[in-house]
Protein backbone atom coordinates (compact mmCIF):
# COMPACT_ATOMS: atom_id res chain seq x y z
CA UNK A 1 0.00 0.00 0.00
CA UNK A 2 1.31 3.46 -0.87
CA UNK A 3 0.63 6.73 0.93
CA UNK A 4 -2.17 7.77 -1.44
CA UNK A 5 -4.00 4.46 -0.94
CA UNK A 6 -3.68 4.77 2.83
CA UNK A 7 -5.04 8.32 2.68
CA UNK A 8 -8.07 7.09 0.74
CA UNK A 9 -8.61 4.29 3.26
CA UNK A 10 -8.38 6.63 6.26
CA UNK A 11 -10.59 9.22 4.57
CA UNK A 12 -13.30 6.63 3.92
CA UNK A 13 -13.18 5.41 7.51
CA UNK A 14 -13.30 8.88 9.06
CA UNK A 15 -15.95 10.17 6.68
CA UNK A 16 -18.19 7.28 7.71
CA UNK A 17 -17.83 8.57 11.28
CA UNK A 18 -18.97 12.10 10.36
CA UNK A 19 -15.47 13.57 10.03
CA UNK A 20 -14.67 16.11 7.33
CA UNK A 21 -11.36 15.28 5.66
CA UNK A 22 -9.54 17.99 3.70
CA UNK A 23 -7.54 17.16 0.58
CA UNK A 24 -3.94 16.23 1.32
CA UNK A 25 -0.81 18.13 0.35
CA UNK A 26 2.60 16.66 -0.31
CA UNK A 27 5.37 16.99 2.29
CA UNK A 28 8.87 15.53 2.41
CA UNK A 29 8.61 11.70 2.41
CA UNK A 30 4.82 11.80 2.64
CA UNK A 31 1.65 13.84 2.81
CA UNK A 32 -0.48 15.63 5.38
CA UNK A 33 -4.13 16.64 5.73
CA UNK A 34 -6.47 18.24 8.25
CA UNK A 35 -9.58 16.53 9.65
CA UNK A 36 -12.56 18.11 11.40
CA UNK A 37 -15.09 16.64 13.81
CA UNK A 38 -17.62 19.15 15.13
CA UNK A 39 -15.66 22.07 16.55
CA UNK A 40 -12.44 20.01 16.79
CA UNK A 41 -9.69 19.73 14.18
CA UNK A 42 -6.31 18.08 13.87
CA UNK A 43 -3.55 17.27 11.39
CA UNK A 44 -2.65 13.76 10.25
CA UNK A 45 0.54 12.90 8.41
CA UNK A 46 1.38 9.79 6.39
CA UNK A 47 5.01 8.90 5.72
CA UNK A 48 6.26 6.40 3.17
CA UNK A 49 9.69 4.76 3.43
CA UNK A 50 11.54 1.54 2.76
CA UNK A 51 9.60 -0.27 5.50
CA UNK A 52 6.23 0.83 4.14
CA UNK A 53 3.77 3.51 5.21
CA UNK A 54 3.01 4.80 8.69
CA UNK A 55 0.60 7.27 10.24
CA UNK A 56 1.84 10.15 12.40
CA UNK A 57 -0.46 12.01 14.83
CA UNK A 58 2.33 13.95 16.57
CA UNK A 59 0.83 17.29 15.53
CA UNK A 60 -2.23 16.65 17.72
CA UNK A 61 -2.81 16.99 21.46
CA UNK A 62 -2.35 13.42 22.69
CA UNK A 63 -4.64 14.03 25.66
CA UNK A 64 -7.58 15.25 23.58
CA UNK A 65 -10.84 13.49 22.80
CA UNK A 66 -10.12 13.99 19.08
CA UNK A 67 -6.76 12.21 19.35
CA UNK A 68 -8.28 9.23 21.17
CA UNK A 69 -11.17 9.04 18.70
CA UNK A 70 -8.91 9.08 15.65
CA UNK A 71 -6.51 6.55 17.17
CA UNK A 72 -9.37 4.12 17.77
CA UNK A 73 -10.82 4.78 14.32
CA UNK A 74 -7.48 3.92 12.73
CA UNK A 75 -7.42 0.61 14.61
CA UNK A 76 -9.93 -0.66 12.05
CA UNK A 77 -7.54 -0.04 9.14
CA UNK A 78 -4.17 -0.77 10.73
CA UNK A 79 -4.13 -4.42 9.63
CA UNK A 80 -4.34 -3.23 6.02
CA UNK A 81 -1.21 -1.11 6.32
CA UNK A 82 1.23 -3.99 6.55
CA UNK A 83 0.89 -7.72 7.22
CA UNK A 84 2.27 -9.16 10.44
CA UNK A 85 5.30 -11.29 9.50
CA UNK A 86 5.06 -15.01 10.17
CA UNK A 87 8.17 -14.78 12.33
CA UNK A 88 6.50 -12.21 14.60
CA UNK A 89 3.43 -14.42 15.00
CA UNK A 90 5.68 -17.23 16.12
CA UNK A 91 7.32 -14.92 18.66
CA UNK A 92 3.91 -13.98 20.02
CA UNK A 93 3.19 -17.51 21.19
CA UNK A 94 3.02 -17.55 24.96
CA UNK A 95 6.45 -18.43 26.38
CA UNK A 96 7.08 -20.03 29.71
CA UNK A 97 7.70 -17.53 32.51
CA UNK A 98 11.33 -18.61 32.67
CA UNK A 99 11.68 -17.69 28.99
CA UNK A 100 10.98 -13.99 29.48
CA UNK A 101 13.81 -11.68 28.33
CA UNK A 102 16.08 -10.17 30.99
CA UNK A 103 15.62 -6.70 29.52
CA UNK A 104 11.91 -6.10 29.00
CA UNK A 105 9.20 -3.44 29.10
CA UNK A 106 6.25 -4.69 31.13
CA UNK A 107 2.77 -3.23 30.51
CA UNK A 108 -0.41 -3.61 32.56
CA UNK A 109 -3.68 -1.79 33.20
CA UNK A 110 -6.07 -1.01 36.03
CA UNK A 111 -9.69 0.10 36.06
CA UNK A 112 -11.08 -1.89 33.14
CA UNK A 113 -13.35 -3.85 35.49
CA UNK A 114 -14.33 -0.87 37.64
CA UNK A 115 -17.62 0.88 36.94
CA UNK A 116 -16.43 4.15 38.47
CA UNK A 117 -13.14 5.82 37.59
CA UNK A 118 -10.73 5.89 34.65
CA UNK A 119 -8.78 3.28 32.74
CA UNK A 120 -5.07 3.51 33.66
CA UNK A 121 -2.25 1.79 31.75
CA UNK A 122 1.42 1.78 32.76
CA UNK A 123 4.73 0.57 31.39
CA UNK A 124 7.96 -0.18 33.28
CA UNK A 125 11.41 -1.08 31.94
CA UNK A 126 13.37 -3.71 33.85
CA UNK A 127 16.83 -5.28 33.40
CA UNK A 128 18.67 -7.70 35.73
CA UNK A 129 19.97 -4.88 37.96
CA UNK A 130 16.54 -3.27 38.23
CA UNK A 131 14.96 -6.67 38.82
CA UNK A 132 17.12 -7.07 41.94
CA UNK A 133 16.09 -3.59 43.10
CA UNK A 134 12.38 -4.31 42.62
CA UNK A 135 12.67 -7.68 44.35
CA UNK A 136 14.29 -5.97 47.34
CA UNK A 137 11.37 -3.52 47.43
CA UNK A 138 8.89 -6.40 47.56
CA UNK A 139 7.30 -5.73 44.17
CA UNK A 140 4.66 -8.25 43.09
CA UNK A 141 1.35 -8.28 41.27
CA UNK A 142 -0.81 -5.42 42.58
CA UNK A 143 -3.70 -7.83 43.17
CA UNK A 144 -1.62 -9.36 45.97
CA UNK A 145 -1.03 -5.99 47.66
CA UNK A 146 -3.15 -3.66 49.76
CA UNK A 147 -3.95 -0.12 48.68
CA UNK A 148 -1.48 1.26 51.20
CA UNK A 149 1.28 -1.01 49.92
CA UNK A 150 0.56 0.06 46.32
CA UNK A 151 0.70 3.75 47.23
CA UNK A 152 3.94 3.17 49.14
CA UNK A 153 5.64 1.23 46.33
CA UNK A 154 4.54 3.61 43.58
CA UNK A 155 7.16 6.37 44.10
CA UNK A 156 9.91 3.83 44.79
CA UNK A 157 9.28 2.12 41.43
CA UNK A 158 9.12 5.47 39.64
CA UNK A 159 12.44 6.49 41.18
CA UNK A 160 14.14 3.21 40.29
CA UNK A 161 12.89 2.49 36.77
CA UNK A 162 12.02 4.21 33.49
CA UNK A 163 8.22 4.25 33.33
CA UNK A 164 5.13 5.84 31.81
CA UNK A 165 1.49 6.03 32.90
CA UNK A 166 -1.50 6.86 30.66
CA UNK A 167 -4.82 7.77 32.32
CA UNK A 168 -7.93 7.63 30.14
CA UNK A 169 -10.48 9.64 32.10
CA UNK A 170 -14.17 8.80 32.02
CA UNK A 171 -15.18 11.52 29.57
CA UNK A 172 -12.61 10.42 27.00
CA UNK A 173 -13.27 6.72 27.67
CA UNK A 174 -17.03 7.08 27.16
CA UNK A 175 -16.62 9.21 24.06
CA UNK A 176 -14.32 6.66 22.43
CA UNK A 177 -16.41 3.70 23.51
CA UNK A 178 -19.54 5.37 22.14
CA UNK A 179 -18.00 5.36 18.67
CA UNK A 180 -16.15 2.03 18.86
CA UNK A 181 -17.96 -0.19 21.38
CA UNK A 182 -15.22 -2.70 22.06
CA UNK A 183 -13.14 -2.67 25.25
CA UNK A 184 -10.32 -4.67 23.67
CA UNK A 185 -9.80 -1.97 21.02
CA UNK A 186 -9.51 0.68 23.72
CA UNK A 187 -7.06 -1.51 25.65
CA UNK A 188 -4.97 -2.10 22.51
CA UNK A 189 -4.85 1.64 21.79
CA UNK A 190 -3.80 2.39 25.38
CA UNK A 191 -1.15 -0.33 25.41
CA UNK A 192 0.19 0.93 22.09
CA UNK A 193 0.47 4.45 23.40
CA UNK A 194 2.29 3.30 26.55
CA UNK A 195 4.71 1.20 24.50
CA UNK A 196 5.33 4.15 22.18
CA UNK A 197 6.16 6.32 25.20
CA UNK A 198 8.48 3.67 26.62
CA UNK A 199 10.51 3.00 23.47
CA UNK A 200 11.07 6.75 23.32
CA UNK A 201 12.79 6.50 26.72
CA UNK A 202 14.76 3.25 26.55
CA UNK A 203 16.28 1.04 23.89
CA UNK A 204 14.58 -2.27 24.59
CA UNK A 205 13.40 -4.67 21.86
CA UNK A 206 11.08 -6.72 24.10
CA UNK A 207 7.63 -5.88 25.48
CA UNK A 208 5.57 -8.20 27.70
CA UNK A 209 1.92 -7.84 28.65
CA UNK A 210 -1.08 -9.91 29.62
CA UNK A 211 -3.02 -11.40 26.72
CA UNK A 212 -6.51 -10.09 25.99
CA UNK A 213 -8.53 -10.55 22.83
CA UNK A 214 -6.68 -11.54 19.68
CA UNK A 215 -2.90 -11.25 19.83
CA UNK A 216 -2.85 -9.05 16.73
CA UNK A 217 -4.75 -6.22 18.46
CA UNK A 218 -1.73 -4.62 20.15
CA UNK A 219 0.66 -5.68 17.39
CA UNK A 220 -1.41 -3.84 14.81
CA UNK A 221 -1.54 -0.76 17.05
CA UNK A 222 2.27 -0.81 17.07
CA UNK A 223 2.48 -1.25 13.29
CA UNK A 224 0.24 1.80 12.90
CA UNK A 225 2.69 3.80 15.03
CA UNK A 226 5.75 2.49 13.19
CA UNK A 227 7.11 0.75 16.30
CA UNK A 228 9.27 -2.33 15.78
CA UNK A 229 9.53 -4.44 18.95
CA UNK A 230 9.14 -8.09 19.82
CA UNK A 231 5.75 -8.23 21.52
CA UNK A 232 5.19 -11.09 23.94
CA UNK A 233 1.68 -11.73 25.22
CA UNK A 234 0.62 -14.45 27.64
CA UNK A 235 -1.81 -15.12 30.41
CA UNK A 236 -0.61 -14.39 33.98
CA UNK A 237 2.16 -12.13 32.65
CA UNK A 238 2.08 -10.37 36.03
CA UNK A 239 4.34 -13.12 37.38
CA UNK A 240 7.09 -11.20 35.57
CA UNK A 241 8.39 -8.42 37.81
CA UNK A 242 8.27 -5.81 35.01
CA UNK A 243 4.55 -6.42 34.46
CA UNK A 244 4.01 -6.60 38.22
CA UNK A 245 5.66 -3.20 38.64
CA UNK A 246 3.50 -1.80 35.82
CA UNK A 247 0.40 -3.18 37.53
CA UNK A 248 1.34 -1.27 40.70
CA UNK A 249 1.84 2.02 38.85
CA UNK A 250 -1.44 1.58 36.97
CA UNK A 251 -3.37 0.76 40.14
CA UNK A 252 -1.77 3.64 42.03
CA UNK A 253 -2.87 6.00 39.25
CA UNK A 254 -6.38 4.57 39.45
CA UNK A 255 -6.54 4.95 43.23
CA UNK A 256 -5.26 8.53 43.00
CA UNK A 257 -7.86 9.35 40.35
CA UNK A 258 -10.60 7.87 42.53
CA UNK A 259 -9.51 10.03 45.46
CA UNK A 260 -9.68 13.07 43.20
CA UNK A 261 -13.18 12.15 42.02
CA UNK A 262 -14.35 11.65 45.59
CA UNK A 263 -12.90 15.02 46.64
CA UNK A 264 -14.48 16.77 43.67
CA UNK A 265 -17.98 15.32 44.02
CA UNK A 266 -17.97 14.75 47.79
CA UNK A 267 -19.07 11.14 47.29
CA UNK A 268 -17.51 7.76 47.95
CA UNK A 269 -17.35 5.62 44.82
CA UNK A 270 -16.99 1.83 45.25
CA UNK A 271 -14.22 -0.07 43.48
CA UNK A 272 -15.03 -2.79 40.99
CA UNK A 273 -18.66 -3.28 40.01
CA UNK A 274 -20.38 -4.41 43.25
CA UNK A 275 -24.16 -4.36 43.89
CA UNK A 276 -23.87 -1.08 45.84
CA UNK A 277 -22.61 0.64 42.67
CA UNK A 278 -26.23 0.93 41.53
CA UNK A 279 -27.19 2.83 44.68
CA UNK A 280 -24.20 5.18 44.32
CA UNK A 281 -25.10 5.70 40.67
CA UNK A 282 -28.63 6.70 41.71
CA UNK A 283 -27.24 9.08 44.34
CA UNK A 284 -24.96 10.73 41.79
CA UNK A 285 -27.81 11.18 39.30
CA UNK A 286 -30.04 12.69 41.99
CA UNK A 287 -27.31 15.10 43.02
CA UNK A 288 -25.77 16.09 39.67
CA UNK A 289 -28.12 14.82 36.95
CA UNK A 290 -27.85 11.80 34.66
CA UNK A 291 -26.19 13.87 31.93
CA UNK A 292 -23.07 14.15 34.13
CA UNK A 293 -22.80 10.44 34.99
CA UNK A 294 -20.21 10.03 32.23
CA UNK A 295 -17.81 12.20 34.24
CA UNK A 296 -17.33 9.43 36.82
CA UNK A 297 -18.55 6.13 35.34
CA UNK A 298 -18.01 3.80 32.38
CA UNK A 299 -21.44 4.05 30.83
CA UNK A 300 -21.39 0.77 28.90
CA UNK A 301 -21.25 -1.27 32.12
CA UNK A 302 -24.50 -3.00 32.99
CA UNK A 303 -25.24 -2.69 36.71
CA UNK A 304 -28.38 -3.76 38.56
CA UNK A 305 -29.91 -3.03 41.92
Amino acid sequence: MNKEDLFALIKARLTALDFKVNPYREIQYGLQFVVFHGDLSGMIRIYQGKKGVRVDLSQMDTGSVLFATIQTALDSVRSQIAPIPTERVEMDRAPAPTGDPDDVIGVDESGKGDYFGPLCIAGVFVNPELTATLQALGVKDSKQLTGKQIISLNPAIQEACPYTVVVLNNLVYNDVYGKFPNLNNILAWGHGRVIENMVGQVKCPHVLCDQFGHQSLIQNALILRGIDVTLLQRHRAEDNIAVAAASILARAAYLKSMDELQDKYKMKFPRGCPPEAYAVRAQFIEKFGEERLGEVAKLHFKIKD
